[in-house]
């Protein structure tokens, strides 16, 4: 597979530095490295073109053109990162005469293409025959049914994560990449979690994907209603939770702090039983569902993809950041369901 790299950002040299996977490229574990990329190996030789388009241009350009090569070599698959908006709208008009077959435009900054500009590239691309993805951030990126790029996730392992774990006591003893994200954060997340207990790894993954660190836009996405660098942590937790269920453990978890003694049965999800040893007056309820949804493998820090509810004597109601939860009693279940 032939790849072409149009880019003007740091985070196109990070994706190229993880498929290069040269021996400094992630110094993220420093002199703990125990060298776990060496598995990954190297397509270097796969990286046909570089074109790296300035950064300070202007807020309009009036002939996009400028900033790019007169002709493209004989490529399979373009990916163009960070470049400026209106240079990105010229991209389908210079591959209708090529060999791409598939282009790749992550997006790490609501900027970087914009819904309306993503719209009509879509239309675009579609017209040529040119297989396309916007994924946002890169790290969503994943399957779809479409030839080539299904290829390039395939051959090169890059995309939303999945991780492969294996638990003895509680503890997580192996973590096994499968998928990385392209930036190659999975790599060091999967060393992070290793010798953690169950209830420790949503923190061990937090603070590894923040120290790699993720170059995600800090900034609200209006589209995601939410940060793109948020977005990425939620995927990268959801990896290592997958795995866990995967992993078929069927551990008691405990959470237990001065506030709340939580004590769960892991089961598959969608339905939990759950026996709450000490509820005291609890103010912040969207905390106390957080929690909840951690020890059910649910979704730490994104609630919002799940629905909570209530299962009371074969009744069920859905519980709102207004419910008073501390009305729970020991035999009743908490089913955690995904919302639509």
């Amino acid at each position: 597979m032939k790849l072409g790299f149009l880019y003007s950002d740091e985070f196109g040299e990070r994706v190229m530095g993880n498929l290069i996977n040269y021996s400094i490229f992630c110094r993220a574990c420093d002199v703990t490295c125990e060298h776990c990329r060496a598995s990954y190996g190297s397509y270097a030789s796969d990286i046909y073109w570089l074109h790296e388009v300035p950064k300070d241009l202007p807020t309009f350009i009036d002939d996009p053109s400028q900033y790019l090569p007169r002709e493209l070599p004989e490529l399979d698959i373009l990916l163009v990162i960070g470049v400026h908006p209106d240079i990105l709208s010229t991209i389908p008009d210079m591959v209708s005469s090529s060999t791409i077959k598939a282009v790749i435009v992550p997006i790490e900054c609501k900027d970087w293409c914009p819904p309306g500009l993503r719209r009509q590239l879509t239309e675009r691309f579609e017209e040529i025959g040119v297989e396309a993805a916007f994924p946002k951030p890169f790290c969503s990126f994943t399957l779809s049914g479409k030839r080539y790029l299904d290829a390039f996730i395939e051959r090169y392992r890059v995309g939303r994560p999945i991780l492969e774990v294996d638990i003895d006591g509680g503890v997580v003893k192996r973590a096994t990449v499968v998928r990385s994200a392209p930036c190659g954060a999975t790599w060091f997340i999967s060393r992070q979690i290793l010798n953690k207990r169950i209830v420790e790894i949503e923190e061990a993954v937090s603070k590894a994907h923040h120290a790699y660190p993720c170059t995600g836009s800090m900034q609200v996405d209006p589209e995601i209603g939410d940060t793109i660098l948020h977005k990425a942590g939620y995927m990268a937790r959801e990896a290592v939770k997958d795995a866990i269920v995967r992993s078929g453990y069927r551990g008691e978890l405990r959470v237990d702090d001065r506030m709340i003694q939580v004590k769960t049965w892991t089961t598959l999800i969608p339905e939990v039983q759950v026996l709450l040893e000490v509820f005291p007056a609890f103010e912040d309820v969207n905390d106390m569902i957080e929690r909840i949804l951690w020890t059910t493998t649910g979704e730490l820090h994104n609630p919002s993809r799940y629905t909570l509810k209530l299962k009371r004597h074969g009744v069920e109601k859905v519980l709102s950041s207004n419910s008073e939860l501390r009305l729970l009693e020991h035999e009743d279940k908490l089913i955690v369901e995904e919302a639509p």
